[in-house]
């Protein structure tokens, strides 16, 4: 190689580096209404773990409504208000331990979350909302959602996560609901409630479509309900039934055995013993079970889950009223088993602070959160179907849900309850919460929908391993070996939650982000470090995955904690405004005393003297940055303020953990000099190699449409055109 050559290669280090750098009490009362002690007792035996805080959150470009998750596919569906559906796929060995893809195209949100999840597509389901979103219950192998008002269903094949058939009712007079269940031995048949309608008061049917011919026409309409609103809607696979339960109270059990009857004559019938293992009949169910409960006490059901994979003799199922209770009940003998009481002042609000201090809380903190259940009563129809007019409707389509909880360590069956102060894991044979799970997050957020995604499979199938190796690995094992060669604690099991008002899903798995962001920065000399309040804001924000364009929230959030405008108005200039050819970036400039002045210095100098005037983006990756600031355009040339280089500026606290981070390009330590780069999605493996002097606050679209532009191999954009005309410092 030539001397030239030899300077040439030595000046390109000035290119990024790339290279990641792999670094409380309850109230419980038993069918027969004496109180027990629900305290939470902790099992070391349980795969899930008591952590205070979720791991990681992903973005919806608008309110989460509904979540599943398919066990044989370990695919993650979620929909939101807009009507998007997107497919995440689930990691059952984290990208820090995982064979990890090409440099250039690394997914840095999912590592820099730990890869617990990757997101695979987003369809545009819906024109309108998503009133539902449902799986079948033999593992999940097919998917549906339902248009509020759009007259369609859309099937989904998960594996594929592809829609494999649309049907579509355009008839007024089947108007579709929010409930839905895929039902018969088979799953070939779909179950919806039906809607509003132009009158805005459903007609209490259920309709049952055949998804194998797609026959816009139900082949049978059920009317058991007569005129009130079904509000849940279940199958049970162990006893081909259906449970489904309306506005009133009322709870039906019907049979749906035989899915080839003839003109669907059984379809809708009354449970017996021989076809269905139930000894009770419908006709004398007021005499001989509990199921009158909810229409006794005037109660609406709001969620129903059954327990489909349990390994006792009875099926239980659980029900969230209206009045802030859950019931759980055996389908084999229609009998309550148990009721645990949420009712907010009931629960946390009669025994004084004691009680309120088990759960974190102090007054105030209580007053808070009892006022945001007011909110959610009074303005939702999420407690209250009786007040589901068409403007609180659409005010939230988001429901609470309920969820079993497959464990073989515990002896009985396990019921997640997302709750005021967290999502409570309670072991219905001992009425014990054995696990109380996001306690210091529920401060901020009201967990309402959740979905337990089991541990790492024995075996997984071929589709799962070819989509393995085709994200970049370099093994033929399979995740689930992977992740019991090196007891990655991504293949244990999560909880995926919706919250209220909230456009983001939240995963809880064993990992506690801001305890091990703790214990990591503590233990020298054997004393445990305290977490400044800087620590533990800054390990918050790594949590929140910026995968979509930031909203008003995530922009707030971006902040760091520095709020003072006043504090921001130095002489160096508190904002830069590039503009470009492709439109304007306006970019936060980080000026405070605190911050790397030096570094800000040498860019607003630059920018003054008009140096980056007419200088292109001379490197663009898709899914990682956009780099500029080179006079040459080729990413050997540019130098400082002063001439020559000078020296990084890490600060504590400014970090590449969020899109559109603006950072100094270098050839390595301390040889800084004009480049500049940003950043289109989290890069934490650069943090202490390039020093962050500010954030895009807006424009982000035109850094988006800069990262999508056509390049050659080296990274050049095609386009020699995309440009920055000149750089405006505002003071």
């Amino acid at each position: 190689m030539s001397n030239d050559e030899t300077k040439r290669t030595k000046k390109r280090r000035r290119d990024l580096d790339k290279q990641p750098t792999q670094t409380s009490s309850t109230t419980t009362t038993t069918s027969d209404n004496k109180p027990q002690s629900c305290n939470v007792n902790v099992n070391a035996n349980l795969p899930l773990k008591s952590t205070k805080h979720y791991q990681v959150s992903y973005a919806h470009r608008n309110i989460v409504t509904h979540i599943c998750y398919s066990t044989n596919h370990s695919f993650l569906m979620t929909a939101s208000d807009d009507g998007i559906c997107k497919f995440w796929k689930r990691n059952f060995v984290s990208n820090a331990s995982s064979p990890s893809t090409s440099s250039d195209q690394k997914d840095a949100a999912g590592s820099a979350a730990g890869g617990i999840i990757e997101f695979v597509k987003s369809y545009i389901s819906h024109t309108c909302p998503i009133s539902c979103l449902v799986m079948d219950g033999i593992g999940g192998n097919t998917a549906a959602t339902i248009g509020e008002s759009d007259g369609t269903l859309k099937l989904y094949d998960v594996s594929t996560f592809d829609v494999t058939g649309i049907i579509r009712t355009q008839n007024p007079q089947l108007p579709l609901g929010s409930n839905a269940a895929f039902v018969a031995p088979g799953q070939s048949m779909l179950a919806v409630s039906s809607g509003g309608g132009a009158g805005g008061k459903s007609n209490g049917s259920i309709y049952l479509f055949n998804i194998i011919t797609m026959d816009p026409q139900p082949v049978k309409v059920l009317t058991m309900h007569g005129k009130s609103t079904v509000t849940v809607l279940a199958y049970c696979t162990r006893h081909k039934c259906v449970i489904s339960g309306d506005e009133r109270g009322i709870l039906e059990v019907w049979s749906m055995h035989d899915e080839h009857c003839v003109n669907g004559s059984s379809w809708g019938s009354v449970v017996n013993e021989k076809d269905n293992g139930i000894n009770w009949s419908a006709a004398t169910k007021f005499q001989q079970t509990d199921l009158y409960k909810l229409v006794k006490k005037k109660v609406t059901p709001l969620s129903l889950t059954i327990d489909n994979n349990s390994t006792s003799d009875n099926t239980l199922f659980a029900i969230y009223g209206s009045d802030h209770r859950i019931r759980v009940f055996n389908l084999v003998t229609g009998k309550l088993v148990i009721t645990y009481d949420e009712r907010v002042e009931n629960v946390y609000g009669s025994n004084g602070s004691s009680t309120k201090s088990n759960y974190g809380m102090d007054q105030i903190e209580y007053g808070k959160r009892q006022a945001l259940e007011t909110e959610i009563s009074e303005m939702t129809p999420i407690y209250d179907y009786s007040q589901s007019t068409v403007d609180k409707l659409q005010s939230s389509r988001q429901k609470i849900q309920l969820s079993f909880v497959n464990s073989s360590s515990q002896s009985g069956s396990l019921l997640a309850i997302p709750t005021i102060c967290g999502i409570k894991i309670i072991n219905v044979s001992t009425h014990a919460c054995v696990r109380l799970i996001g306690r210091n997050d529920a401060s901020s957020l009201r967990f309402l929908g959740l979905c337990v995604c089991a541990p790492a499979p024995t075996k997984i199938d071929g589709r799962a391993v070819q989509f393995h190796l085709a994200r970049g690995g370099k093994t033929s094992k399979t995740e689930a070996e992977e992740a019991e060669d090196v007891h990655d604690p991504a293949a244990g099991p999560l909880i995926v939650t919706t919250a209220y008002k909230k456009r983001r899903l939240f995963l809880f798995s064993n990992h506690d982000p801001c305890e091990e962001y703790l214990s990591a920065s503590g233990t020298i000399t054997g004393k445990s470090a305290v977490m400044s309040a800087e620590d533990a804001n800054q390990a918050k924000l790594s949590r929140d995955v910026l995968n979509e364009p930031p909203d008003s929230d995530d922009l707030l959030l971006g902040n760091d904690g520095h709020h003072n405008d006043s504090q921001q108005n130095s002489k160096l200039g508190r904002e830069a405004i590039l503009r470009t050819t492709m439109g304007d970036i306006h970019i936060k400039l980080f000026s405070d005393d605190i911050f790397p002045q030096k570094t800000i210095e040498n860019f607003v100098g630059l920018a003054n003297k008009g140096y980056y005037n007419d200088v292109i983006f001379h490197r663009v990756i898709k899914g990682f940055m956009i780099q500029t600031g080179d006079p040459l355009g080729d990413g050997t040339g540019g130098e400082s303020l002063w001439g020559g280089e000078f020296e990084d500026e890490f600060v504590k606290g400014l970090r590449h953990d969020r899109p559109f981070t603006v950072s100094m390009a270098n050839a390595g330590p301390h040889t800084n000099g004009s480049q500049f780069f940003i950043t289109t999605v989290p890069a934490p493996w650069l943090d202490n190699k390039h020093t962050v002097f500010g954030r895009v606050t807006r424009g982000m679209d035109v850094c988006t449409h800069i990262e999508n532009v056509k390049v050659d191999e080296q990274d050049k954009p095609l386009d020699k055109d995309i440009l920055i005309t000149g750089v405006d410092i505002v003071q």
